[in-house]
């Protein structure tokens, strides 16, 4: 199994490990540096093996001259452990970990390749194995990729998020000592945050709170507005950096803010939040966009784009929270196209292939 280190290409991993251990498959696992610290917390350190890699600096082209000696040493190391393996299937979850080693693994013409794409647009390192994919897991169409080789599977969802999304509204707000009886305005920008929602927040704030509105505010790492700082302790306001319980959150939302990347895009279908998604304009070949647009084309969320502005936002929040019927339309349309056994899916797909090659 190949993945690079951010969360999107780890977790698939990390949620395959029960289905591997109850059907006794032997794996290795190849990852970059960023990736080993979350995988150990899950996998034994003996399955996996690192390979450090960067992607292509665009601007700062000095960054890419060591790519000149790590790029060879990548393929070669890559080269010996699948001789010495010797694999019966190989499956990939993007990143540019994945180069080196699908490159090595092009002499193994009979082995099956799985690759993973979530997004609607596939990165470059899913793009590059197309043709020597045998099947291309996916979450969200994409006329991009083969259409005879892809399978919808969906997105790993973590086992914790998949019961929260069990309880019922009320039930998720009596978990989190929410109130009953106001809207709730979920803001998420992601692990990281977002500052354009902690500036859209900031302008607005004493408009929801005037409006009785309650606010969950994931802040993220990112610096927060001066004049913000002092709702901290607002009884409207839960803030913090990161969150845990996200499916109660969002099981417990009126309505939710989020950007448009694959897993978070899942969770809210599989929570069947109404949603707006506000795309990161600072992802490659703006796939967010592309996630947010086919959902929306189906009517399973609202997208708002950046550059729209704070105006833009804040109207259709107001919109949304003022007609009940049409946040109920989301939810229904988003709980239909909700994947929740991906996990499951993805085992099934490699062991029949795994099985055709044995």
């Amino acid at each position: 199994m190949i993945g690079g280190g951010t969360a999107g290409h780890v977790f698939p991993l990390i949620a395959l490990h029960p289905f591997l251990q109850k059907h006794q498959w032997h794996y290795a696992i190849i990852t970059d540096p960023r990736g080993q610290p979350q995988l150990q917390n899950h996998f034994p350190p003996h399955h996996i093996r690192t390979i450090r890699i960067h992607g292509w600096y665009r601007k700062k082209w000095w960054k890419n001259l060591d790519l000149t000696y790590l790029i060879p040493w990548a393929f070669w190391r890559a080269t010996f452990w699948l001789e010495r393996w010797k694999p019966t299937i190989i499956f990939a979850t993007g990143g540019y970990v994945q180069v080196p080693v699908l490159w090595a693994a092009r002499h193994l013409r009979t082995i099956p390749l799985i690759l993973y794409e979530p997004n609607a647009i596939p990165g470059l390192a899913t793009r590059l194995f197309l043709r020597q994919a045998t099947r291309i897991c996916t979450f969200l169409p994409s006329d991009q990729l083969p259409k005879d080789k892809t399978i919808q599977t969906g997105v790993p969802l973590r086992p914790t998020f998949l019961k929260e999304i069990q309880y019922t509204p009320q039930q998720a707000r009596q978990q989190l000592n929410l109130p009953q009886n106001q809207p709730i305005l979920t803001i998420l920008g992601g692990s990281l945050g977002a500052q354009f929602f902690n500036e859209f927040l900031a302008q607005t704030l004493k408009h929801w709170i005037q409006q009785g509105v309650f606010i969950i505010w994931q802040t993220g790492k990112q610096p927060i507005p001066q004049h913000a700082r002092h709702y901290h302790n607002h009884p409207q306001i839960r803030m913090a950096p990161f969150f845990d319980h996200i499916g109660l959150i969002l099981r417990a939302s009126t309505l939710a803010v989020v950007r448009a990347g694959a897993t978070t895009l899942a969770e809210i279908l599989a929570s069947g939040t109404p949603a707006i998604a506000v795309p990161s304009p600072h992802v490659a070949d703006n796939h967010q966009e592309a996630n947010a647009r086919t959902l929306a084309e189906q009517g399973a969320i609202h997208l708002v784009r950046q550059q729209e502005g704070f105006q833009s936002l804040r109207k259709t929040i107001e919109h949304l929270l003022q007609n009940p019927h049409k946040r109920q339309q989301l939810a229904n349309k988003a709980k239909q196209l909700a994947i929740t056994d991906s996990a499951h899916r993805l085992f099934q797909t490699l062991q029949q292939y795994a099985n055709l090659h044995t």
